[in-house]
């Protein structure tokens, strides 16, 4: 199970683990799909209920800007407050260029949510494919 904690230390060992920690999750997701920015943008227009999950800093949340809706769970503290995530709904999981949220999509997987996304490209993949944000500062 890969802590959180460990991949903002800044030790050489810590460094490494996160790296393959990482490589990993890209060679073998366990459940959970990665999706593309156009693809959420769909399935926020479907009738389906969406959770949003930013998993970015939330400095970078507020001042950069998040999609409609999003609720910030920051990676540096997913292990403590992803257990308030309810398992009911579809989850999306976006960072910013879209390794974090891998990360924080297979945690919702272990912890037993079953439809779990996560964006490809994170966030810079959203803004530059000039998807819709907002600088609101919504509660979790």
């Amino acid at each position: 199970m890969i802590h959180f904690s460990s991949l903002f230390a800044y030790s050489p060992m810590a460094s490494l683990k996160a790296t393959c920690a990482l490589i990993k999750l890209k060679l073998t997701p366990q459940g959970f799909i990665d999706i593309t920015a156009e693809d959420l943008l769909t399935r926020m227009q479907s009738d389906k209920p969406l959770t949003i999950i930013d998993c970015r800093r939330p400095e970078t949340f507020t001042k950069i800007g998040h999609i409609q809706g999003a609720k910030n769970y920051p990676i540096m503290k997913f292990d403590e407050e992803c257990h308030a995530i309810p398992k009911d709904t579809q989850i999306a999981v976006v960072c910013y260029f879209g390794l974090f949220c891998r990360i924080a999509s297979q945690k919702l997987a272990d912890l037993g949510h079953k439809d779990v996304l996560s964006m490809k490209g994170g966030m810079e993949e959203w803004i530059m494919s000039d998807k819709p944000i907002t600088k609101t500062n919504p509660m979790n």
